[in-house]
Order: C-alpha cells, then sequence, then structure tokens
C-alpha cells in the first residue's frame, strides 16, 4: 500500500457514535517497511533502523515479523514533517500517526428480546455441520467477564498488552469496559450453546481469547499500536481468527498486520466503523472488513452515525438489537454499532476453519465472501449484482458456506435446430438468454429463451451474421459479413422479433463492437477501421458513435462497464507490440501508470505485451499476457474514475500449453481455455471445468468455455476428439439448498413405515402460508439409504415455510410418526430467508448435505428413542385410529392399530438413537 496521509492539522477528525469528536494522535508513528526481493524471491526488510535513527527517530517496538514499525519522533516538528522525512527515503509504504482508536459500537438502539441475528446469517444451518471444534477468537477489547455463567467455559487464557503479561502470569484481561463491551463482543462469538440458559454465539463450541488493550473504562479508548501488538500476541499464541471490534480500519498498518497475520494461517477481522464513512480510499485484501445491518437489512444509520461503507467494506452482518452476554453474568440488546457485526463474521471463519481445517485462511474468506447474501440496496439497483463497490460482497450467510462450499455446475445441452450442423454459443446474460452462432452453409445467429431458440438472418444487404454479446436489456450485438466486408449490428428486441440497426462508425467504412453496458443506458464501445489505421470509439446510442481519442497509433476499446469506464488497447505507429489502457468515457481521461505516447496515458505495467478483454461493474479487469511463455491470464481491480488498482494477480491455468483466454463478471470469476478445455482461473473453484460439472462428460470431449454472467452461469460449446464440433451448452449453478430427508428408521438396512415405501409431500409457502406456484413436490422414496432429497424450488423467491407430509402407498390417508404435518420453521419463528434454507432434525450427511432424520419410535418427539417412548405405545396398546393421543404417534409400524408390534419396534431401536438437535 502506498497511500499517504491526508494532513488536516494536529488532531484528526473522525465520526464516531454520536457525531464528530477529536482524536489526538499519540505522538508516535506507525510505520510499515517496504518489501524489497532479493534474488531468490524472498522478502527481506533493509536498512530502515539506520534511516530512522538518521532522522533523530527512535524504534519503540517492531510487529507483524519486523514488517510494521512503531516509531517514537524527536521533539520540535511536527509529526506531518516526520512524516515526510520518513517517506522521503523511500524506505516505507506508509508512515501514519498512531491514534486513539474508539471501539465501534457507541449508540444504544434497544431493541426486542430475541437473537434475530443468527436466523439472519444462517448460524443454526451450520451447526448442522460444524459447532466450532475449539477453534480460538481472539477478542481485542476492554477484556472479557471471566466468570459470566454463558462464556467461562468456552474462556482460554489471554493477554492483557498494557503490562505485557499473560493472563496465567498474573495479566489482568477481565472487562473493564462499564458498558461491558468485550463481554459483549465475546458472547456474540462463543456464547455456551445447548447449556440450558441464556444465549448462543455464532460458534456454540469455540473458544474465545481475551486480549485486553485498554484501562478506559468509560470510553475503551486505545493506542492503535496496542491493538496490532494483541492480534500479533493473539495469532502467535494459537487463535486462527482475531476480531478487533473499533474504528480506525483505514490505515495501511492495519492491512500489512493483516497480511502478517494470513502469512502466519490467520484472519484478522475489523469492524467497518460507526462514522458513516464512504471507504472508496482503500481496500485492504488481507483484512476482512464488516459492515452493520439494521434489521430491515439496510445499512444502519442513526442520526450522524452509522455503518461505514463503500469500496473497503467487504461483507455485512446485523448489527441492532443484537441480544448477547452483558458484564455482570446478565443478557440484553448491546448498543448498536458494527461491533456487533464483526464477531459474527469472525466466528464464521472459526466455524470454516473447523469444517474445512486443510484450506487456506485466503481461501476459507473466499467460500465465505462468496457464500453471501447479494444485498442490491433499496430501490434495488441492478449494477449491484454480485461483489459491488457499494455493499461488497453481501450479507453474511455462514449456514451457506459452511454447507455448501464447493461450486458444482450442471449442463443442459443446446443441439443446432434443423437444417444446421454446428451450434457455438457465445454469452448469456443474468436472464439467462443465450446467443450465438449456428452454421450450415454459411453463418446465423441465434437467440435462446427459455428453452426456446431462435435463429436470426442477417440484415438484407449482408450474407451472414453471428451474435457475440446479449446484455439483460435483451439488446443483442452481431457482426456481419457482405459485400463491404464485417460491420456490426445493433439488436434490439420489438415484440418477439428484433430491430436491426448499423453501428454506425464515424469516418471510416468499417465499424467493431465489442461489447455493450449490461445495464442501464445504452453504451457500446469498439472501432472504426481501415487497412492502415483504427481509431478507438464508443456509442451512446446505435447511430451517433463517439469518438473519445485518436491516436497513438491503432486505438481498439473491448469492454465497457455501466459506470462508463471502458477497457481497450492501442498499437502504437512504428512499435511491434501492443499497450493496454483504461478509459473514462465520461471524461475522456485515460487511466495510467505514468508512460505515454504522443501525449496520451497509455496503461502499461511494463514487461510483456498485456491485453485487457473485460470490465465488470465491480472493477474487476481481465485481461492475457501474449508475449511471454507461458501466456497467462490476470486480473485486478480498480474504482469508477480511479487512477489507483489493486496488484495485479496472475491466474495460472492447470495444465496445457496453448495460448489461454480469459473472461470475468462482477464477482471476480474468470473463465477461458486452455489447450482448448475450459478452465475457471478465479472463483469459488478452480482447475478444469469439466471436474466440476455433476453428469460424466466422455473422455473425448472437450468443454470450451465461451461466456459468463453475473450468476455464474456459463456457456460454451463441445469439441469432440479435438476437431469436431459437438452440440453447445449452458453450464448452472448446482448451488440450490438442498435436504436429504431421512424416511426410514435408523440402521443399515431402511424399515419403511407402512409395507411399501412411502411418498413424501413437500409443499412451500409464504410467511401468510399461501403456496408458492409450482412449490409442492412428491418424493417418492427409491433405492436403499432410507432419503430422499428435498430442493428449494426456483418459484420460492422470499420467505417461506416448508410442510412435510408422508402417507403410505398402501395405506393412503395414514401418516406416519413425526410425518404429521411437519412444519418448519414453527409458527413461533419467523418464515426463513430464502438463502437460509436449512431444517430442524439434521443427522449423518447425505452426498454431501444435511438430513432430516425423522425416528419411528420417537413417540414423544424428544429427539431420541428410550424408554418413555416404550411406555406411552404400552399405555397405549389397543389403541384404534381417531385416539387423538396415541393413534398416530405411537402406531409405529403404520399397521393403524397400536399393538405388540409396534412396542417390538421402539424397543429393538431403543438406544439407537441420540438427540439430533446441537
Amino acid at each position: 500500500m502506498n497511500r499517504k496521509w491526508q494532513s488536516i492539522g494536529i488532531v484528526a477528525l473522525v465520526l464516531v457514535g454520536g457525531g464528530a469528536q477529536a482524536i489526538k494522535p499519540t505522538g508516535e508513528l506507525i510505520a510499515v517497511i517496504r518489501e524489497a526481493e532479493t534474488a531468490s524471491g524472498v522478502p527481506q526488510v533493509f536498512g530502515y533502523q539506520s534511516i530512522i535513527r538518521g532522522l533523530g527517530n527512535s524504534v519503540k517496538r517492531t510487529l507483524a515479523g519486523g514488517r510494521i514499525v512503531v516509531i517514537r519522533p524527536p521533539k520540535g516538528k511536527s509529526w506531518q514533517q516526520h512524516q515526510a522525512d520518513l517517506l522521503s527515503s523511500g524506505m516505507f509504504d506508509s508512515v501514519e500517526p498512531d491514534t486513539f482508536v474508539t471501539p465501534c459500537a457507541t449508540v444504544n438502539d434497544p431493541g426486542l428480546n430475541t437473537q434475530y441475528h443468527l436466523h439472519d446469517i444462517s448460524a443454526p444451518r451450520a451447526w448442522d455441520f460444524t459447532l466450532g471444534g475449539g477453534k480460538t477468537v481472539a477478542v481485542v477489547d476492554g477484556g472479557v467477564d471471566l466468570t459470566h455463567p454463558d462464556l467461562m467455559a468456552n474462556l482460554v487464557p489471554g493477554y492483557n498488552v498494557l503490562t505485557s503479561q499473560t493472563q496465567l502470569s498474573g495479566g489482568v484481561v477481565s472487562d473493564v469496559r462499564s458498558n461491558g463491551h468485550g463481554t459483549r463482543i465475546a458472547g456474540v462469538i462463543a456464547a455456551v450453546g445447548n447449556n440450558g440458559i441464556g444465549v448462543s454465539g455464532v460458534g456454540p463450541n469455540l473458544r474465545v481469547m481475551p486480549v485486553r488493550v485498554t484501562n478506559d473504562a468509560a470510553n475503551g479508548v486505545a493506542q492503535r499500536q496496542d491493538i496490532l501488538a494483541g492480534v500479533d500476541w493473539a495469532v502467535q499464541n494459537g487463535a486462527s481468527v482475531v476480531n478487533v471490534s473499533y474504528s480506525d480500519v483505514e490505515f495501511g498498518d492495519v492491512e500489512a498486520k493483516g497480511l502478517w497475520a494470513r502469512q502466519q494461517g490467520a484472519h484478522l477481522v475489523w469492524a467497518a466503523g460507526n462514522g458513516n464513512q464512504n471507504w472508496s480510499t482503500f481496500d485492504h485484501p488481507n483484512v476482512t472488513v464488516v459492515g452493520g445491518l439494521n434489521r430491515d437489512g439496510a445499512r444502519w444509520t442513526s442520526g450522524g452515525s452509522g455503518s461505514s461503507f463503500g469500496r473497503g467494506v467487504d461483507i455485512w452482518a446485523p448489527c441492532v438489537q443484537i441480544y448477547t452476554t452483558s458484564k455482570g453474568g446478565g443478557y440484553g440488546n448491546a448498543p448498536a454499532g458494527t461491533s456487533l457485526s464483526a464477531p459474527q463474521v469472525a466466528a464464521a471463519l472459526a466455524l470454516m476453519e473447523d469444517r474445512f481445517p486443510t484450506e487456506t485462511p485466503q481461501r476459507i474468506e473466499t467460500l465465505v465472501l462468496r457464500r453471501c447474501m447479494d444485498l442490491y440496496g433499496s430501490p434495488p439497483d441492478l449494477r449491484l449484482i454480485g461483489l459491488d463497490n457499494t455493499w461488497g460482497w453481501g450479507r453474511l450467510n455462514v449456514g451457506k458456506a459452511v454447507e455448501n462450499p464447493v461450486r458444482q455446475y450442471r449442463l443442459e445441452y443446446l443441439n443446432p435446430p434443423s437444417g444446421y450442423s454446428e451450434i457455438t454459443p457465445f454469452d448469456i446474460n443474468d436472464e439467462g438468454t443465450v446467443v450465438g452462432r449456428v452454421y450450415s452453409s454459411d453463418a446465423r445467429g441465434f437467440v435462446w429463451q427459455q428453452g426456446s431458440l431462435q435463429v436470426i438472418n442477417p440484415p438484407a444487404t449482408e450474407t451472414r451474421i453471428t451474435l457475440t454479446k446479449v446484455n439483460n436489456a435483451g439488446s443483442v450485438l452481431g457482426q456481419t459479413q457482405g459485400p463491404q466486408g464485417y460491420r456490426s449490428y445493433f439488436l434490439t428486441p420489438s415484440g418477439g422479433s428484433y430491430t436491426t440497426t448499423l453501428a454506425t462508425p464515424l469516418t471510416k467504412p468499417k465499424g467493431y463492437v465489442n461489447d455493450i453496458s449490461t445495464f442501464g443506458g445504452f453504451a457500446a464501445v469498439g472501432f472504426e477501421y481501415t487497412t492502415s489505421a483504427s481509431s478507438a470509439l464508443w456509442w451512446s446510442s446505435p447511430t451517433t458513435p463517439v469518438s473519445q481519442f485518436i491516436g497513438v497509433g491503432n486505438e481498439a476499446l473491448s469492454a465497457v462497464n455501466d459506470y462508463g469506464v471502458a477497457v481497450g488497447e492501442s498499437n502504437y505507429t512504428g512499435v511491434n507490440f501492443d499497450r493496454s489502457h483504461i478509459v473514462d468515457l465520461n471524461t475522456g481521461q485515460l487511466s495510467s501508470t505514468a508512460t505515454s505516447d504522443n501525449g496520451n496515458s497509455i496503461f502499461n505495467p511494463g514487461g510483456p505485451v498485456y491485453t485487457l478483454k473485460t470490465i465488470a461493474n465491480s472493477g474487476w479487469i481481465v485481461g492475457l499476457t501474449r508475449d511471454v511463455s507461458p501466456n497467462r491470464v490476470f486480473r485486478f481491480r480498480t474504482a469508477p474514475g480511479a487512477n489507483s488498482f489493486t496488484p495485479f494477480e496472475f491466474l495460472t491455468p492447470s495444465g496445457g500449453v496453448s495460448l489461454p483466454s480469459g473472461f470475468g463478471n462482477n464477482d471476480g470469476d474468470v473463465i477461458g481455455n486452455y489447450a482448448y478445455n475450459g478452465e475457471i482461473f478465479s472463483g469459488i473453484r478452480t482447475g478444469p471445468f469439466r471436474d466440476m460439472v455433476t453428469q460424466p462428460v466422455a473422455s473425448n470431449i472437450s468443454l470450451v468455455l465461451t461466456g459468463c454472467n453475473n450468476r455464474g452461469d456459463l456457456v460454451g460449446w463441445t469439441l469432440v476428439n479435438s476437431s469436431n464440433s459437438g452440440p453447445g451448452f449452458i453450464a448452472r449453478i448446482e448451488d440450490t439448498p438442498v435436504a436429504a430427508l431421512s424416511i426410514g428408521q435408523l440402521g443399515a438396512t431402511p424399515t419403511y413405515i407402512g409395507s411399501i415405501p412411502p411418498v413424501v409431500s413437500v409443499t412451500f409457502t409464504n410467511s401468510e402460508g399461501t403456496p408458492y406456484p409450482n412449490a409442492t413436490t412428491q418424493l417418492t422414496y427409491q433405492g436403499s439409504t432410507g432419503s430422499v432429497q428435498i430442493r428449494l424450488p426456483a418459484s420460492v423467491t422470499g420467505p417461506y415455510r416448508m410442510y412435510v407430509r408422508c402417507n403410505s402407498n398402501a395405506i393412503p390417508g395414514y401418516f406416519g410418526p413425526r410425518f404429521l404435518n411437519l412444519l418448519y420453521p414453527p409458527l413461533n419463528e419467523p418464515a426463513a430467508p430464502v438463502d437460509a434454507s436449512y431444517l430442524p432434525y439434521t443427522g449423518t450427511v447425505v452426498n454431501g448435505q444435511p438430513t432430516i432424520l425423522m425416528y419411528p419410535g420417537d413417540v414423544d418427539e424428544s429427539g431420541e428413542i428410550d424408554a418413555a417412548d416404550i411406555d406411552l405405545v404400552i399405555a397405549a396398546f389397543g389403541s384404534v385410529d381417531g385416539d387423538p393421543n396415541f393413534s398416530f404417534l405411537a402406531d409405529v409400524d403404520g399397521s393403524l392399530e397400536i399393538d405388540a408390534a409396534d412396542i417390538d419396534v421402539v424397543i429393538s431401536n431403543f438406544g439407537l438413537t441420540d438427540d439430533p438437535e446441537p
């Protein structure tokens, strides 16, 4: 990071709590030392001690393995002057004042006595797989109530940074805060679950390590260097996640500390802060920054305070009316603030660490972020689908992350229509519309929508047409060939057909259009061309191209996003290589890294030839290198109108030797091909695409990828024996929530209820009980596993309840034990959100999914088969159908009679099951 402090005098103003407060720097500086690469590629730090001392400073402490240094400057100069002196040495990435940091929970917004947040982030769904397994989360704060009955069992020894003492050697780590800030944070993370008292943390079996960094009982103010030192100690002493619910996340030393923690195998989670700041000035790739939401899912604001937001915030979680542990052994709603959202994410990362112990910290964070519930804003802004610069990845959904981390794809093959021999899809929009080319004796375009394929003929003056791009408004790009060579057309949907408009260039005979924006107003980019030169163009309408720059040679634009930022390349006259650029079409300004030709700024990172291919609304840019071996796909990220970029990330294919291609979407998914095989270079899974499909693909078939949308769906075509074109395909994400419903008794050999396999009927309704359309499913048991799967239907798009009934085919009117109008969630709980599908009774995992175990013989529905069940069946012995107390519960074998056979079934199952709930 190379960001410099913007001087506003000796006192910095930040918004915390109820409004602007003056936060005085401590008088010390925190510097991040620049890394130099040795010949072996091992980062080393050189010469900083002599630089610091030569300027009259002294070193107070070093952190993050020596990468961060706390400096005491001499008197006589302002800290800004010392900062400038140190930065001018070229030895430091950043030099910033140490500040007194405030906790983020500063606004009291009392609410209902409920732990709604656990449901909103789908924590119970995660508990089906892990309760935490004893993973440790450090709470860097004002201490924790060590005697709280709902925390004691989950506490591990901590550390007092101020006295440099461990708890075991006398360091005081009890909660010094009058409002019990650290105790509340600890409860959100790991209040003991399933103990019959109080509340549950997001991770009921996680451990909390208290790291105390303040003695300020009233406000909890701490020095940032002490917080960073607390992170050091926590990571070095076994914490896999460190939670910091304080302000000042924007500093460069926070990111340096996050990088160091990640290199040690840990995560650093930091609250976004309550200053209502637009964090567009930074994006910490190694710190998980958490914003706060109201109960209605909107960004939390209160008076002049509110959750900070913007590019620097990665993920969101509820932060108001969070019912948790309080100092002194009690419970209550914590004051609102991002202090309460950060620990939910910290706990989620720790649960993932336990669930997937072999994954790297970066991969764990990726899985959590990529499984978030998308937030579009209100009213919805369609540009914000997926990762964006306002909502980051969206709202935490730990249940979805823990349950289903591996993305798979279901292939839907597209065969050429009658009279055509080949079909090649090239693009898919977010609504699922696919465009491409079909071929017989000549090329024709096609549009595929909801299973219907429409062939598009070229305009009368042209001989052939290929459709290359479709946006979410349904507008299509087509490239034609005719007497004047290749030209581009816009196709606009109109009453089931398309109006075709030639993409008119300015002065040259040919206009090539490469891209149209995904949403919003019309914007398209490409170039006009003659045999000697080309100039970059963008179209504000199909017939009004606007030349933004004509220039340094051949110019072309390849892609544009909805903010009017485009990417392209130039071929400088007389120089035999390409240079890439980013242009803001609103201003015509080119982004640069300091090189220029003929007065035009050219984006050129140096070294290889870089070709930029796509730019997403989230700022992800995907490109290729072209003059090195092996050629590589890369990506980086920029904000609209920004002249600064994240570092290049080179994405290595899994194999092959041919030139890769790459395409990207809002989430930073990067797909392409390597050696004529589909490859996912970046995403929830990476590697050869054929390894990710749910059905077998013959060994002689290659899957070539040609397009992706913002929902992650892909299109492509098949190649048979490396030479012959096969059918095209749509690859849809198989991510829908799935649960397996056990309908047999426990044990290796299922015993049905009734004489033949039963049928399960599942109906999904909205919160009011009105069934969703096409959302009733009949599931017939088959096979020998004793289970069927329930999938959330596509028509279920909002909160839902699920009714499950089971009947024997032999006795259609009969509902067996535990199947009588099973309702989930119960009426005394809120309806389940569509992205947080989970079911109440869970057992083993079937095909990677949780199971609902419904136990024949569990007559009293206690969750276990025991003597109480035998007593109930014996008491009901001889009962007939219609008995209001026992007829269905105690009729274990489905005979419509309670008799000795039912007693025998319960006795045979006695002791087979434990309480399935965590």
